[in-house]
C-alpha cells in the first residue's frame, strides 16, 4: 500500500501533459496523487509522488521512477535513458 500523503506531490506537475513527438500520449496528475494517462488509445491509471526531482508512478504491483524537470510549461521525464518531451494541456 503506497501512502501518497507521505510521499508528496509537486505542485508544478499536476495538470494535463501531452507529449511534444506524436500527441500519442497523454498523463494527467491530479493533486490528490492519482494519475491516468492514455498510450497509443490504451488506458492507465495508478498512484504517483513527485519530489520535484523523480515521479514515482505505481500501477498495480509495478512501480517505476522517472526522473524529471519543469520549465514552464514544458516537461522532461528521461525513460531508458532518453529524454521524452511533454507540453502542459491547457
Amino acid at each position: 500500500i503506497m501512502l501518497v500523503a507521505c510521499g508528496g506531490t509537486d505542485k508544478e506537475l499536476i495538470g494535463k501533459w501531452e507529449d511534444n513527438l506524436a500527441g500519442v500520449s497523454t498523463y494527467d496528475f491530479k493533486k490528490d496523487g492519482t494519475v491516468s494517462a492514455e498510450v497509443i488509445n490504451d488506458k492507465i491509471e495508478g498512484k504517483y509522488t513527485a519530489d520535484g526531482k523523480v515521479i514515482k508512478i505505481k500501477i498495480g504491483e509495478k512501480e517505476i521512477e522517472l526522473p524529471y524537470t519543469i520549465k514552464g510549461d514544458k516537461l522532461t521525464v528521461t525513460s531508458n535513458g532518453t529524454d521524452i518531451e511533454f507540453g502542459r494541456v491547457k
